[in-house]
């Protein structure tokens, strides 16, 4: 039986990566025309017709708990813990609202995927230049203060106190510059 698994297991995975290539070059085009006709809402439900695919296609199954503790106006900072490849497809497509993420700048630079997600109004994070990552994380306040919803993944961390636990530097100041809440996920 293990045997037969394997073989299946890498086929399976192969044809997963081909398939969201391919739907990632298919939606790359609507994307960017709505994006930059600024059809916010048309732009969002491409992107989340690309998470739903993505999810059903390698039957990933959503089980969301706590959808109606986010905020129905307003925008939020989903802080989120990235632990998997099918975390972006899974928030995206269980949050129904407007969801526009920061990712590594070397991102945008690929095919089809950058300009798709520069015209989608997904920020790009130098994390090596501190100067352009305050400007994103003001920028970011600006689309939260719209009702953007922007989820987070902590990385470095800073103690309030020694009894409090770690806090993401970057929640921080945007906690303090935008006007929503903080939601984890």
């Amino acid at each position: 039986m293990r045997l037969l698994i394997a073989p299946l297991t890498y086929t399976r995975a192969v044809l997963g990566m081909v398939f969201v290539a391919v739907l990632t070059i298919v939606l790359s085009g609507p994307t960017m025309l709505f994006g930059t006709l600024g059809k916010e809402r048309l732009t969002t439900l491409c992107m989340w017709g690309w998470s739903r695919l993505v999810l059903i296609f390698f039957g990933v199954r959503l089980d969301v708990q706590g959808a109606e503790n986010l905020p129905t106006d307003g925008g939020a900072i989903l802080a989120f813990n990235h632990q998997s490849n099918f975390d972006i497809p899974a928030l995206t497509g269980a949050v129904l609202r407007t969801i526009r993420y920061g990712a590594k700048i070397e991102l945008f630079s690929l095919p089809f995927f950058g300009p798709a997600v520069r015209a989608a109004g997904c920020l790009p994070i130098a994390r090596n230049n501190r100067r352009e990552v305050l400007k994103i994380y003001r920028e970011a306040s600006g689309r939260l203060n719209r009702g953007i919803f922007l989820p987070w993944r902590p990385r470095a961390r800073v103690k309030r106190s020694p009894r409090s636990e770690s806090l993401s530097v970057a929640l921080l100041f945007l906690r303090r510059v935008a006007t929503c809440r903080l939601c984890p996920w």
